[in-house]
C-alpha cells in the first residue's frame, strides 16, 4: 500500500492532463499487485510498482549527478510508467523444486533434500494479454490512450531495453541515444534498478 500511495502521488505530481484517469485505469488491472517479471528480477507481488519506483529513485539519481535539466515531469512519467505494458500480462504458476535440507528424505549429489512446491509466475497466453507490438511499444500505446507523451518520452520508452527484446533489429540506437538525452537515462536507470538495486535486496 506504501508504494502504491507513493506511485500515485508521484505521477499526479506531473500534472499531466489525463492522469487521473490513467490512475483509475491501472487500479483496475493488476499493476499494484503484479511482479516486474517472472524469475528476472521483482518476481513477487507487488514488484511491478517497485520496480517502477527504483527506476524512478535511479533516474532522478542520474540526472541529479550529470544536471542534464530534462523536466521533471518528464522523467517522472518514463520512469514510472515505462513497463506499463506489463498490467495484466503475467498470472500465478506453481512449480516443484528441491530444497535441500540436511533433515531431507531423499538424497542426490546436492546432499538431502525434499521436493515442494513454490508459487511463481508465468506468462499468460497470447489471447489473455495485450497484443499490439513489442513491450516498448505496448507501454506507450497504453499510456496514450490517456496522457500524451512528449516526442522524447515516446522515444525513451520505445527504446529503454536498448536492443535486448530478441525482435529488436534497430542499427540507430547509438544514433537515437545521442540525440535523446532521456533515452539513455532511462535504459540507465532501468539497468541500475535490475542489476544494483533490485540485486542487493534479494
Amino acid at each position: 500500500m506504501e508504494n502504491k500511495n507513493r506511485f500515485i502521488e508521484l505521477l499526479k505530481s506531473t500534472n499531466r492532463e489525463g492522469v487521473d484517469d490513467l490512475i483509475e485505469y491501472l487500479e483496475g488491472t493488476d499493476f499494484f499487485k503484479a511482479p516486474a517479471s517472472t524469475k528476472y528480477h521483482c518476481d513477487f507481488e507487488g514488484g511491478l510498482c517497485q520496480h517502477s519506483l527504483n527506476v524512478y529513485d535511479n533516474i532522478m539519481k542520474l540526472s541529479k549527478e550529470f544536471d542534464l535539466g530534462i523536466p521533471l515531469d518528464s522523467l517522472t512519467i518514463v520512469s514510472l510508467l515505462h513497463d506499463i505494458s506489463k498490467v495484466d500480462f503475467y498470472e500465478e504458476s506453481f512449480q516443484n523444486r528441491k530444497l535441500y535440507t540436511p533433515s531431507g528424505s531423499k538424497y542426490d549429489a546436492g546432499g538431502r533434500y525434499d521436493w515442494v512446491t513454490i508459487k511463481t509466475y508465468k506468462v499468460k497466453e497470447p489471447e489473455l494479454r495485450l497484443l499490439a507490438g513489442d513491450h516498448g511499444y505496448n507501454s506507450v500505446f497504453i499510456i496514450e490512450g490517456y496522457v500524451k507523451l512528449t516526442p522524447e518520452e515516446k522515444i525513451a520508452i520505445l527504446n529503454h531495453h536498448a536492443g535486448m527484446d530478441n525482435n529488436f533489429c534497430n542499427r540507430d540506437l547509438n544514433s537515437i541515444y545521442d540525440r535523446y538525452t532521456i533515452a539513455p537515462l532511462l535504459h540507465l536507470a532501468d539497468m541500475a534498478s535490475v542489476y544494483f538495486t533490485e540485486r542487493s535486496h534479494e
